[in-house]
């Protein structure tokens, strides 16, 4: 979770190209493109978004949200995982709601877009679970200045 397995060169070289195929092939089939990945991808977000990804769901808490959101917000749907491994099973509920506002300042606007999810385990209290989906309600919700 603090680097890529291959160097983002090693990647561009031997990766890319077959991801642009794929990409283009289902493209072609009319579908859209929704891509995962668990860990460190921070250096080829941009490459993702400039092979067409539509929706992107990077482990955004390991890399910096704010870091993956100056390079997604705005460009692409980012599918959010708000932190499972820190905030929601360890941190306070005003620290969960935290982290919601700070997902949807990063990505949450008309030109890319969010999908807010959050994943509960057995080790999440239930204030935790609680200010989680209420901070969904409250705040996952695009401004309205924003419609201009």
């Amino acid at each position: 979770q603090d680097r890529m397995l291959c160097s983002p060169g090693a990647w561009r070289r031997i990766f890319r190209p077959r991801y642009q195929r794929l990409f283009d092939a289902v493209r072609e089939a009319g579908a859209k493109i929704w891509i995962h990945s668990d860990g460190w991808i921070l250096e080829i977000l941009p490459d993702l978004v400039d092979l067409g990804a539509d929706l992107i769901n990077p482990q955004h808490a390991c890399m910096g949200t704010r870091r993956v959101g100056k390079i997604l917000g705005g460009r692409v749907c980012v599918r959010t995982d708000i932190d499972r491994q820190t905030v929601i099973p360890h941190g306070t509920p005003d620290e969960v709601r935290a982290a919601v506002r700070e997902v949807m300042d990063c990505f949450g606007r008309f030109d890319g877009g969010v999908m807010l999810h959050g994943e509960i385990g057995p080790d999440v209290p239930f204030e935790n679970a609680e200010a989680l989906y209420a901070a969904f309600y409250e705040d996952g919700r695009y401004p309205l200045e924003w419609l201009g």
